[in-house]
């Protein structure tokens, strides 16, 4: 049976993608930073008697991951699939998010949410790298990028809204962005079966997709010039933005 390391399993997509490998048998660790607080993966186990086993592993701390990742080894003997899924949301102009705060955001950085983006960007280059540097040792690299997925992740997010700053209408506007968003929005589960996919497909490839909107927004700004799409972040009424948004990546939000 092989097995798999989840990173970010007490909710949302790490959940969701925990269960999903569990019912396609594999032996499934599901690491989480507080396992007393992971109720909502608690109750999933309770309810589904799936064959997975909480490892506390919290990824902002070296100590615990060596912790985590060794008790996997020592139990298991061995590691087929690590999937990266830890982490958190926020929104805030690049000026006023403390350093010290860390999707499709990886393809299309927006104003509002730049640290996120950045954050994204880096993740894809490193990975892109890693691609490369592991595949002499059977290795394969695959990264996941989806739009908007319905998640506590929303709830918990960090947000730095000064409505006196001189980008509290940036940061307005990717509320209203998101807001609009979840018309076309994908549940944990859609992102749970594509990473599986990405993981025993015949055919690898390195960047996967999920949802409508992350493939609106990929085509979209592949479409534009830099120029083009700096340009569009200009003060507009949110009418001229809404038709703007469709115009550029023919999402219907009126």
């Amino acid at each position: 049976m092989p097995v798999a390391l989840i990173t970010g399993c007490s909710s949302g997509i790490g959940l969701a993608t925990a269960l999903h490998f569990a019912r396609e048998r594999y032996d499934v660790w599901a690491g989480v930073r507080d396992p007393a607080g992971a109720t909502e993966l608690r109750e999933s186990l309770e309810r589904d008697r799936l064959p997975i086993r909480l490892v506390q592993l919290d990824v902002n701390d070296t100590a615990s991951v060596d912790g985590g990742v060794g008790e996997v080894f020592a139990k298991a003997g061995a590691i087929d699939v690590l999937v990266n899924n830890a982490g958190i949301g926020g929104g805030g102009p690049i000026e006023e998010v403390p350093v010290d705060v860390s999707s499709i955001g990886g393809r299309v950085a927006i104003a509002g949410h730049g640290h996120y983006c950045a954050v994204k960007h880096a993740l894809e280059a490193a990975s892109e790298a890693l691609a490369q540097e592991v595949q002499g040792f059977g290795i394969r690299v695959a990264i996941v990028e989806p739009g908007v997925v319905v998640t506590p992740i929303f709830q918990k997010a960090r947000r730095f809204a000064d409505p006196a700053s001189p980008y509290a209408e940036h940061v307005r506007r990717l509320l209203l962005f998101y807001q609009v968003q979840m018309k076309l929005a994908s549940q944990p589960a859609d992102a749970a079966r594509v990473i599986f996919d990405a993981v025993t497909t015949r055919e690898p490839r390195l960047r996967w997709l999920v949802g409508e909107d992350a493939r609106r927004l990929d085509a979209g700004r592949r479409r534009m010039s830099d120029e083009e799409f700096i340009a569009g972040a200009r003060p507009m009424p949110d009418a001229d933005y809404l038709a703007q948004m469709k115009q550029r990546f023919g999402f219907d939000w009126q």
